[in-house]
């Protein structure tokens, strides 16, 4: 696949099916500092190693919600919290992006200095609470 497209195509995966999110952890002292993880969630464990194989990060098996269903999928997850990795997988996307762009702008702002962690925080709760209306092009 030509560059462009690999990123168009992770773009639209990343719309439909994944979650950008800004992490507060606390340490045993109570110190708090702050992380960013870009997540896809699919149950097509190809596309999700094909991620692994381009961009980089780990895979996890997701929990079922309901153990005893015959019909609920195995679903797989394709994390990437490492931040250089992190940095420049959402600086490729953010030109395809349509319905997470806002999230990319302030993860890579809160990658950069450019925005406090607990205002990132907050913002991209906001932004990541459903029924977010998808932005206009």
């Amino acid at each position: 696949m030509f560059k462009k497209a690999i990123y168009a195509y992770t773009a639209g995966l990343f719309d439909g099916e994944g979650y950008l999110g800004i992490i507060k952890h606390f340490n045993k002292s109570g110190r708090i500092s702050y992380g960013c993880t870009a997540e896809i969630s699919n149950t097509n464990k190809e596309i999700i190693e094909w991620l692994l194989e381009i961009h980089g990060g780990i895979i996890n098996e997701a929990k079922r919600k309901t153990l005893h269903s015959s019909n609920e999928k195995q679903k797989w997850v394709w994390i990437l919290k490492r931040r250089n990795g992190l940095r420049t997988f959402l600086h490729y996307i953010q030109f395809y992006s349509i319905i997470k762009r806002d999230q990319i702008k302030l993860a890579r702002q809160f990658m950069s200095g450019e925005v406090d962690g607990e205002l990132a925080f907050q913002k991209m709760k906001e932004l990541n609470h459903r029924g977010t209306q998808i932005p206009q092009v």
